[in-house]
């Protein structure tokens, strides 16, 4: 009984990106335990499900908070905060998905060979 319960706080803590050392760490048990485990099928299959679900609530997190994201950068543009806004853009696209390695300033030089946006 209490093994099960072990077993689905293992795959909590590995759906949100807990690595099985920490895992096993703070469930205070012996890490090739939760190696163990990760070799059965049924188990990954459950990780990844509830990986899955962990993403899809982050997502709708971030799809409910986006039209407040999206006013603050134009509040910084109505406000001539450039910079402000320009930080925000990125960090929005980021976790997004738009944008993943260069920031946003480094795409305008890249495409426009200047380090403001053209007007």
């Amino acid at each position: 009984m209490k093994s099960n319960i072990v077993r689905e706080q293992a795959i909590e803590l590995l759906a949100y990106g807990t690595d099985a050392t920490t895992a096993a760490k703070k469930l205070e048990i012996d890490p090739q335990t939760i190696y163990s485990w990760r070799r059965q099928k049924h188990f990954s299959s459950q990780v990844a499900f509830r990986t899955q679900e962990v993403l899809d609530e982050y997502r709708a997190a971030f799809r409910q908070r986006l039209p407040k994201m999206l006013a603050a950068i134009d509040r910084a543009l109505d406000g001539h905060n450039a910079q402000a806004a320009m930080k925000a853009a990125d960090i929005v696209m980021r976790m997004s998905g738009l944008l993943e390695t260069k920031t946003i300033q480094e795409n305008i030089v890249v495409e426009f060979g200047e380090s403001e946006p053209p007007k």
